[in-house]
């Protein structure tokens, strides 16, 4: 698996990684609480492609969503 890593300035001139991945979270009730399986996808476009497959599969999805997540290196 390849992961985004973004390179921020922190402080005079010194640089920090931030490692970039994806998560998806969905919605199975009515009580509007989200959740997730904790697998996580390099890109946005693989973690889309997993929630909708994951949507046509289960039918107790009502909504979901992918969420960044920026873990420091």
């Amino acid at each position: 698996m390849i992961w985004v890593i973004k390179r921020v300035m922190v402080n005079a001139g010194h640089m920090k990684e931030i490692y970039m991945e994806y998560v998806v979270e969905v919605q199975a009730d009515n009580t509007g609480t989200w959740a997730g399986n904790g697998k996580k996808f390099a890109t946005e476009d693989e973690a889309k492609d997993y929630a909708l497959d994951l949507y046509r599969r289960w039918s107790a999805v009502k909504e979901w969503r992918v969420v960044l997540l920026e873990n420091s290196g």
